[in-house]
């Protein structure tokens, strides 16, 4: 009997008060001396966590457990431990799985890049480094190519349509999910749409580009950025608040709740709305071995925590589109940030500076014996088929 997945999300926590960073800059002419009042504080709910059990469904036979010594296993990422990510969505499920098991499997947590870092995640997982992982195929580009559709310009308009195509690729199209048989997927979710942040002055137009140096987090945002006429500096989310800072770049792309969870609009002044980007994809995964050393009862249980796959990606792609959406309005509330509203005629422009890049990157797999076209046929069919 299909199971029905359904996301429980209540907020169960406090608000959480960004802290306010003072700010000295020199002001008047030479010699002068000023100051620079603070951003207002910018204070976004912190999200609910992500609860996925549907329950043994009826007809199901009854599973026991059998495990007479406790198993102990080890999941790691690159994120901080205080990210949503992690005290959302894997510690929750963490300790939802150890009762489940009825405290027979233990799964220990190690954030912040203590066993892992963003290049090496997929190979740790892959020689039995770790159990379990936390990572975006971004990182690991090569690896992953079809998983970088994703991050391609205007091609979803929430991180929710974006996760629902792709798992109607990961159960329908075998070469995606090809590219991912190395390991047990669990969740794999793409996140709602990164837009332009600016420390100097706003954009609008792809005119407004040349000067800008742009903080992206891998080679397809590169190129979407590239294309529209800025340079660009590859590194990740967790460094762009210091670089930004420094002045090593004035620009970065992100999603709304990036600018709340990493404070960056203690840095940046100015922010693009409506503009789609990029957008970033996360995946949790589990090794084959270590799935391999759950039994049958834990395994079932596994599956029914994680909604098969599909039920806890919906509901994390749900849970970060909210965060967006609340950490947006917070940015709009406190006038932190100067906001320009896209218009439909600035998009027509942007669509131009972006058509190249698509083409190219499909082209580029296609050069490589891939059959690109075709996914990205298989991706925009499953798209618009949910519009």
């Amino acid at each position: 009997m299909k199971r029905t997945i359904k996301a429980t999300l209540a907020i169960t926590l406090a608000l959480v008060m960004v802290v306010i960073m003072a700010a000295a800059c020199g002001g008047g002419g030479p010699g002068g001396t000023g100051s620079l009042a603070p951003p207002p504080a910018v204070h976004v709910p912190v999200p609910a966590p992500v609860i996925v059990d549907p329950g043994v469904a009826e007809g199901e036979p009854e599973l026991v457990q059998t495990r007479t010594e406790k198993l102990i296993l080890t999941w790691a990422h690159s994120s901080p431990a205080m990210h949503y990510g992690n005290i959302g969505i894997i510690e929750p499920l963490v300790q939802a799985f150890y009762e489940a098991t009825e405290g027979m499997v233990e799964i220990i947590v190690h954030p912040g890049r203590s066993l892992t870092s963003p290049a090496t995640s997929a190979d740790d997982l892959a020689i039995g480094a770790i159990d379990l992982v936390w990572m975006s195929p971004a990182w690991t580009p090569g690896l992953f190519p079809f998983g970088a559709y994703g991050e391609l310009p205007n091609h979803f308009r929430t991180g929710l349509e974006g996760t629902q195509v792709w798992w109607d690729l990961l159960e329908t199209n075998e070469h995606f999910a090809a590219e991912y048989s190395q390991f047990k997927i669990f969740n794999y979710y793409v996140l709602p749409a990164s837009e332009l942040w600016m420390v100097d002055r706003p954009v609008q137009t792809p005119e407004d580009m040349p000067g800008l140096i742009v903080r992206v987090p891998g080679s397809v945002p590169e190129r979407i950025v590239n294309a529209a006429g800025g340079a660009t500096f590859v590194v990740g989310m967790s460094e762009a608040y210091d670089n930004l800072d420094r002045g090593v770049v004035n620009s970065t792309v992100a999603d709304p709740g990036a600018i709340t969870t990493y404070n960056l609009w203690e840095v940046v002044n100015y922010g693009t709305v409506g503009l789609p980007l990029t957008a970033a994809t996360h995946l949790m995964a589990i090794s084959w071995d270590a799935w391999d050393k759950l039994n049958e009862f834990e395994q079932a249980a596994f599956d029914r925590l994680t909604g098969n796959g599909r039920g806890l990606a919906e509901a994390s792609a749900i849970y970060f589109d909210d965060e967006a959406a609340h950490s947006l309005n917070e940015i709009r509330a406190t006038g932190s940030v100067q906001l320009y509203e896209m218009t439909e005629a600035d998009l027509v422009l942007w669509d131009i500076a972006f058509e190249p890049v698509v083409r190219e990157y499909i082209d580029s797999l296609t050069a490589r014996g891939l059959p690109a076209q075709e996914v990205h046929d298989a991706l925009m069919a499953a798209r618009n088929a949910r519009r």
